[in-house]
């Protein structure tokens, strides 16, 4: 194992590999890297458009094969992270399972792609019937895990004056850390 910092943008890649090559992905950009949610940030990223970032689709698709077929990758969903620099694109990480946050969520909403159902399927050994073509979107998802404030006094009414939310879901009892989201 080796690493190094990367003063750069994080993407992550989720999709689904079957029969040793990629069946579908897509690209998603953290707003921020997603250790600063440790550190008390927010946890936040949204879905990119592979028409207004075609180069990084493609360097992004090399990357999955070329990994996923030296793991020797069974079929699977994966999540993949990595670094988008000014010269190349730098592997960060891979798992072979489905992403975490809302990001299973936002992908449905996108693209109508239930990355849960994929799961389960392959898991039961089913071979994926449904299609799976992209297409364009008519609307590009994202998320946000909304932090308690230091006073502890916004209120969902305060979260909704500031943002527009296709969906919100409020709690006076959050726990702390990364996933500890009020909204």
């Amino acid at each position: 194992v080796a690493e190094s910092f990367m003063p750069a943008p994080e993407i992550h890649i989720d999709g689904i590999w079957t029969g040793g090559d990629l069946r579908w992905s897509c690209i998603t950009r953290y707003h921020a890297s997603p250790l600063s949610a440790v550190q008390g940030g927010v946890l936040a990223a949204h879905i990119m458009d592979e028409r207004r970032h075609p180069k990084l689709f493609r360097e992004a698709d090399i990357l999955v094969r070329q990994a996923l077929a030296s793991l020797d990758a069974p079929d699977c969903v994966f999540h993949m992270e990595a670094f988008v620099s000014e010269s190349e694109l730098a592997f960060g990480e891979c798992a072979i399972r489905i992403p975490g946050a809302l990001s299973p969520q936002v992908n449905k909403m996108t693209f109508g792609v239930d990355l849960f159902d994929v799961e389960i399927s392959l898991a039961l050994g089913e071979e994926l019937t449904r299609n799976l073509e992209k297409g364009t979107p008519d609307r590009f998802y994202g998320y946000i895990l909304l932090r308690r404030s230091a006073n502890g006094r916004l209120t969902q009414k305060d979260f909704e004056r500031n943002f527009n939310f296709d969906e919100i879901e409020y709690s006076h009892d959050a726990p702390l850390g990364p996933y500890g989201r009020v909204g």
